[in-house]
């Protein structure tokens, strides 16, 4: 019985997300910023800096807001947020969420959990979208490995071990063997073997199969180009790496692009400071100066 409640709840999820989506008009092959369509739902999304727990949902004369720590990593702070639009979408009430070790799985006594974290995997992360993303890379998920997961997960906007998770209990598309094999992979020695050398910070792979959201850095976070790279803006600055790449660094809060000319490919690149605390709407402000 408790099982087939399960099912339930998660079909459920599963559903209300898909429309979610349609609604806001985001195409199946499109990742998507979870702020974003929360501000476009009319829900106010603000990040605080708090130790205890992960994010809350509240309600205030009929209106939402949703408030995330600005403590974690960005694929969890993303994570959060679609988690915690879940249990708007479902009219929850007020929720909050502690601080756990791992989102990867719900709580299994709580519907409503189990709600949110459905509803969060599959806005974050379809299982249309996720094949098309591996489809027109050339992956298969038989055979990539941790470079290629990251790189998918860095395009999601999630974490690499919550990819995982959802690719192997969520989407059912990954043996639970080489699901462990990849969840062993330390993240600091996979971006090191990415980019050729320690990255203290967050490192974002962009490629010209990038669509449907804007590049999301924080100020000292790189986001790693193909050779051919270009940047423009005052927030970012690029230089070649010994392997003819492009690395861009976040410098300043502000909103930038990036182009592969040769693909014919651009994106808007959006900075925030590191462990921004306030609305959402103006994370990416350029910062003034004082005089």
């Amino acid at each position: 019985m408790i099982a087939t409640s399960r099912i339930e709840l998660v079909r459920s999820a599963i559903t209300r997300a898909l429309r979610v989506r349609r609604a806001a008009k985001i195409e199946l092959q499109d990742a998507v910023c979870p702020f974003d369509l929360a501000e476009k739902r009319g829900v106010e999304v603000r990040f605080q800096s708090l130790a205890s727990f992960d994010g809350m949902r509240s309600v205030d004369s009929g209106a939402s807001t949703i408030v995330v720590s600005s403590l974690r990593p960005p694929g969890r702070k993303a994570f959060t947020c679609a988690h915690e639009l879940g249990h708007d979408v479902f009219d929850h009430g007020v929720q909050i969420d502690e601080l756990v070790e791992s989102r990867d799985t719900p709580r299994e006594d709580e519907p409503e959990e189990i709600l949110a974290h459905a509803f969060a995997g599959i806005l974050l992360m379809p299982k249309s979208t996720v094949e098309r993303g591996m489809a027109v890379r050339g992956w298969h998920l038989r055979s990539c490995g941790p470079q290629e997961i990251y790189s998918l997960a860095s395009w999601l906007g999630v974490g690499y071990t919550t990819l995982i998770s959802h690719l192997q209990y969520g989407l059912r598309l990954l043996e639970v063997s080489r699901a462990d094999k990849l969840r062993k992979v330390r993240l600091p020695r996979l971006r090191k073997e990415i980019l050729g050398e320690d990255c203290p910070s967050e490192l974002v792979i962009v490629d010209s199969q990038w669509c449907g959201r804007p590049v999301d850095i924080q100020v000292d976070d790189i986001a790693l180009m193909p050779a051919g790279g270009r940047a423009e803006g005052s927030c970012i600055e690029a230089v070649p790496d010994a392997a003819g790449r492009v690395l861009v660094r976040g410098v300043t809060p502000g909103i930038g692009r990036l182009i592969l000319q040769e693909s014919a490919w651009a994106s808007f690149v959006r900075v925030s400071r590191r462990e921004y605390v306030g609305r959402n709407k103006y994370r990416h402000l350029e910062e003034m100066d004082d005089d």
